[in-house]
């Protein structure tokens, strides 16, 4: 009873009377007494990305996955990909290491039960934290999506732009601003994590009553600019809008077709797959006179990418004044070496950042004879790896790197729908818990 009444206090806490009576009255709308409704709605979703070739990833709870098994058996034989979300969607923030422990526990044995695969997990309102590291079963998954990037688009719609609903919101989410933040995933203590983006759909379509053409005109906007970046757009959505923001899909989608280089459309499992496969890619050099031999060690999906350079090797236009190597062998000029020179003070993570964006980074003490230098006094005075970045990619020198993204890809556009609840009953059957 004591540990009830605790997660009750932390649930009310974080809630305003304004939000869980705005809340309450959508979800009373939008789902029925039986899963019939829903079920449907989130089939005509999948149907809907299936006809563009896509398919979505969606962090479900353990027992809305144990009530419904067939369902989404059926659901992930048409190509959706499923994601732990705890056993109970339940505020991470408000557990105990052990209680977080066995919400892990129970929704992998309800998974397995199942017969769902799984290999990524996202706590329900984002509410992970390096406390509850510990608590993750060994080798239960291969990436997380926790972490979220905000693209700030609060001024759309009429009204009011801060609502209940969406300050509410963004409290939980807790995102970094997208000028300070990359918008790509990392390595985090031996799992990929891949940060969603923000505003999702509730904060636009509840929180600012933008409608389904704001919804689609806030989420073109982001498309475009993860594209300019280069980065990826992990569209947070919930199923239970999808009607909502079926407009907005099929723009994307649409759009993702339109640009060249291309957009890669994808799963979290992909992107987490594609991540660990680019992370031990390399390149051997030879120097032989004014001449630089370079070897790649890649798979075939890599994208290699020179500018300013002179290579041996077929090249064809990318992006920029980036060129795509044809090959994955080439001579270049020997200076300068088309590589990034890191000094000894700059931090490990920035490294680490370096490397996993697909830079060729040598360690030095005199970095005179390289293309692009960085000490730790730039990477103090620009303050964030998105302004370093930035640093790097205007200057006019010669450049030899990976790219983030298999097969010539610019960006990314994931789906990615918390699908929290298939009924009334789920949701009743959450507050019962308390």
């Amino acid at each position: 009873m004591r540990n009830k009444m605790r997660h009750l206090l932390h649930w009310l806490r974080r809630r305003s009377p304004k939000y869980i009576i705005g809340r309450l009255s959508v979800l009373v709308q939008r789902y029925g007494l039986t899963p019939t409704k829903a079920r449907i709605r989130v089939y005509d979703c999948v149907q809907l990305l299936a006809h563009y070739g896509s398919a979505p990833t969606f962090p479900t709870p353990g027992r809305v996955v144990r009530f419904h098994s067939q369902y989404f058996q059926k659901l992930q034989a048409m190509g959706s990909e499923f994601a732990i979300h705890g056993y109970d969607h339940i505020d991470f923030h408000s557990l105990t290491q052990a209680e977080a422990r066995s919400q892990f526990e129970q929704a992998r044995a309800a998974y397995d039960k199942a017969g769902i695969t799984y290999h990524g997990f996202r706590c329900p309102y984002l509410s992970y934290s390096d406390r509850l590291l510990d608590t993750l079963p060994e080798g239960m998954v291969n990436y997380s999506s926790n972490t979220a990037v905000d693209w700030g688009l609060d001024n759309l719609g009429d009204g009011e732009p801060r609502s209940a609903m969406f300050t509410n919101l963004e409290e939980f989410y807790a995102g970094q601003p997208a000028a300070v933040a990359l918008a790509v995933p990392s390595m985090y203590e031996k799992l990929v994590e891949i940060p969603v983006t923000l505003p999702d759909d509730l904060q636009i379509y509840d929180g600012l009553q933008a409608g389904r053409q704001g919804l689609a005109q806030a989420w073109l906007k982001i498309l475009h600019a993860t594209y300019q970046r280069g980065e990826m757009f992990t569209l947070l959505f919930h199923p239970e809008l999808f009607y909502d923001c079926a407009l907005a899909f099929e723009r994307l989608l649409v759009e993702t077709r339109s640009l060249r280089p291309g957009i890669w459309v994808a799963r979290l499992c992909d992107i987490s797959a594609w991540w660990y496969e680019k992370a031990p890619f390399t390149v051997d050099t030879t120097t032989h006179n004014d001449s630089l031999h370079l070897d790649f060690a890649c798979s075939e999906r890599a994208t290699i990418l020179v500018r300013n350079i002179e290579t041996n090797a077929p090249t064809e236009q990318w992006y920029g004044n980036y060129r795509v190597l044809k090959a994955r062998a080439c001579t270049v000029p020997a200076a300068p070496r088309p590589f990034i020179a890191v000094m000894p003070d700059v931090p490990a993570a920035t490294r680490t950042m370096l490397h996993e964006q697909g830079y060729i980074i040598e360690m030095v003490s005199d970095g005179s004879n390289h293309a692009v230098c960085i000490d730790n006094a730039l990477v103090e005075r620009l303050g964030n790896p998105v302004a370093l970045l930035k640093c790097i990619e205007s200057q006019q020198t010669p450049l030899v790197r990976y790219w983030r993204w298999p097969d010539g890809y610019r960006s990314v556009l994931s789906f990615s729908g918390d699908l929290d609840a298939l009924s009334l009953v789920d949701y009743a059957v959450r507050l019962w818990r308390f």
